[in-house]
């Protein structure tokens, strides 16, 4: 369990790191409209994701020890082919996705949504190595490719970074491919029907909290667009960036421990393992936020522009929420562990109505700052939630 953990917070330290090498090129390269517009391309991507998780989601973690692969998988990838398609047309619809987008964005989603669903079965294997090991080829491809094209080549523009994306995606779906098809078990057509049943039935519920995350971590970019600027938005998001940075530990051990509890019987170990790890996690990310809040504004000026001075104070803003989800982080995943995705759902639903309400009280008067406070509102709010229904149940 700890070799797990290690291994997983090395990979999330060495991924954080190229991803901020990925994060200063769009910055220096792009400048602040540049970064705003390739952090609403990534996004979108991950809204149409989580119409495809309604299927290929978190549940399949759940499923995978309960199901033959195969039978995950087929229901899975019919679902990514349809969402990806719905998806991409809403978006368009909305006028959410230009133009010249729609073709990137509908085939960016494919290769986003396969990958996705590999990673969500390899968790459930608990095969926690591959899984690390996809993740770290993905970000390395897509750093490469930019160093390439940007520093080498002298062709910074933002199709640049849509070619990075695709470059990494599609090798790491390929290899991924070939981890979880070295084995094939045959199948009944009786046994297809009730896996499309269950994965149609848990994926449902499980995805419900996932998209109305997405909402409460991504609804200010959307907002900051409207409202003020693209620029904005790539201010705040290079902010997020750094400070969801700190959630490294948090991720590791939310990963490894949601694989175990979802194949683990006994109920006690489940419960020490949560308590052990909730302290772990928020202690880390604490020590983590409070070196970050103390960097001054010049130092991110000098890493990443003139244009992100203001990444010191949005940190600021969002140091709270930070410590909250690394606080209850793990509860989340004992929930959902154990299958109870209602839970899940009302926590992050009143961290979406809290998001709503203050987006519309805080966001047009003190913009960026505004976004993150709210954010820290809504992320305590979902903690302490999810602190007493965990005390209660266990």
């Amino acid at each position: 369990m700890i070799k797990k953990i290690a291994g997983t917070f090395s990979t999330k330290f060495i991924g954080a790191i190229i991803n901020l090498i990925v994060v200063i090129l769009t910055t220096r390269y792009l400048g602040a409209e540049g970064k705003g517009e390739t952090s609403l391309i990534i996004a979108n991507i991950t809204l149409i994701i989580l119409l495809n998780n309604f299927v290929g989601g978190t549940a399949l973690v759940y499923l995978v020890p309960r199901l033959k692969t195969i039978l995950v998988l087929i229901p899975s990838y019919l679902w990514a082919l349809f969402s990806c398609g719905v998806g991409t047309s809403l978006l368009y619809s909305f006028q959410l996705v230009e133009p010249q987008m729609v073709v990137h964005t509908f085939f960016l989603s494919i290769l986003f949504a396969f990958f996705s669903i590999h990673q969500m079965v390899l968790m459930g294997k608990q095969e926690i190595k591959w899984h690390n090991i996809l993740f770290l080829i993905q970000i390395i491809i897509t750093a490469f490719v930019l160093i390439f094209f940007f520093i080498l080549q002298k062709n910074a523009q933002v199709y640049t970074f849509i070619f990075a994306i695709y470059g990494a995606y599609g090798f790491s779906l390929f290899c991924s491919f070939l981890i979880i098809f070295k084995q094939y078990s045959a199948f009944q057509l009786s046994e297809l029907k009730n896996s499309f049943k269950q994965t149609f039935s848990y994926g449902f519920v499980a995805q419900i909290s996932s998209i109305i995350s997405f909402f409460n971590y991504r609804l200010s970019y959307y907002l900051l667009d409207s409202w003020i600027s693209k620029s904005s938005v790539g201010v705040y998001s290079t902010g997020v960036s750094i400070a969801e940075a700190t959630w490294m530990l948090s991720k590791s051990i939310a990963l490894v421990q949601y694989s175990k509890i979802a194949n683990e019987t006994d109920e006690k170990k489940s419960i020490q393992l949560t308590n052990s790890l909730t302290k772990l996690s928020f202690w880390t990310a604490f020590m983590i936020v409070g070196v970050l809040i103390f960097i001054p504004s010049i130092v991110y000026e000098f890493i990443f522009g003139k244009e992100f001075g203001q990444i010191n104070e949005v940190i600021w803003s969002l140091s709270i929420g930070i410590l909250s989800i690394s606080y209850s982080t793990t509860f989340l995943h004992y929930f959902s562990g154990k299958g109870k995705y209602r839970v899940v759902n009302i926590a992050t639903s009143i961290a979406f109505g809290i998001t709503i309400l203050f987006s519309y009280l805080l966001l047009p008067k003190y913009g960026i700052i505004g976004a993150g406070i709210t954010t820290s509102i809504a992320y305590f709010a979902q903690s302490v939630f999810l602190f007493f229904i965990y005390k209660k149940e266990t």
